[in-house]
């Protein structure tokens, strides 16, 4: 409910920043440890780091780009650096990138997705720690004991113009996700886990839009939110990468070349 860290001496960082940078940090551990569990070779494990720091960096684009198109703003450098940001838009993004890059240095595209999606899960379910902070991504209003009050001055504080017992969407969502982190990582082949992903965190996303009340923009129809449609596409696309015999033979096929 703090979105800056006192540090003292007038220098604070935003929650919301360190609790992003806290999940590349922990993703970037595990993704290190899986690699050497797996024994992937040298040269598809530097290629796994570069696609992904790459597809970091074009996701934050993503992101903003994602936001000024919901929101049915003007496409300009001033938008994109003032705008905020969607996980989805990032998402996206990063996935695109990251595809293109593995594509240019020949590897299969699942094989790496499949090793890199739990340090994104992982990423993920840190940075929703760092939105409950910064008060953004916030719930409807509640009378269960779940409910939670931010602090004056706060986004849910200015949107409701006062106090306001709200759902705490982004620790529901972060607690999911490292959940499904668990899951993945204990009870998911490796071949299976992108698909595992789009399955259940569409799934989970599609209903937990319906207990968030901050702007959630336009695309193609208000019956659903941005959010909510592109979560009925991933679920669907999971169900075809589960369901798709090729996906266990082309993983093994990368293993043992």
């Amino acid at each position: 409910m703090y979105q800056y860290l006192n540090l003292g001496l007038n220098i604070s960082i935003p929650m919301y920043n360190l609790m992003i940078g806290i999940g590349i940090i922990f993703g970037i551990i595990f993704l290190d440890h899986e690699n050497k569990k797996l024994k992937i070779k040298h040269n598809l494990e530097i290629d796994i780091y570069i696609g992904l720091i790459i597809a970091i960096i074009f996701s934050i684009l993503g992101a903003k780009v994602f936001h000024i198109f919901y929101n049915r703003q003007n496409i300009t450098i001033n938008n994109i650096i003032n705008s905020g940001m969607t996980f989805y838009g990032g998402l996206i993004f990063g996935i695109i990138i990251f595809c293109i890059f593995q594509i240019c240095r020949k590897n299969q595209l699942l094989y790496m997705l499949n090793i890199s999606i739990p340090s994104i899960i992982l990423g993920h379910a840190f940075g929703r720690i760092g939105c409950f902070f910064g008060g953004c991504c916030f719930g409807k209003q509640t009378n269960s004991f779940i409910g939670v009050t931010f602090p004056k001055d706060s986004i849910p504080y200015n949107f409701y113009e006062g106090y306001a017992n709200i759902f705490p969407t982004q620790l529901l969502e972060s607690i999911t996700l490292f959940i499904l982190f668990i899951i993945i990582i204990k009870f998911v082949k490796y071949n299976f886990q992108l698909s595992t992903y789009f399955i259940f965190y569409g799934l989970f996303r599609f209903f937990i839009e319906f207990l968030r009340n901050d702007e959630r923009g336009y695309l193609f129809t208000n019956i659903f939110s941005p959010s909510q449609i592109i979560s009925i596409i991933f679920f669907f696309l999971g169900i075809i990468l589960l369901i798709t015999p090729k996906i266990k033979k082309g993983y093994i096929e990368n293993r043992d070349n």
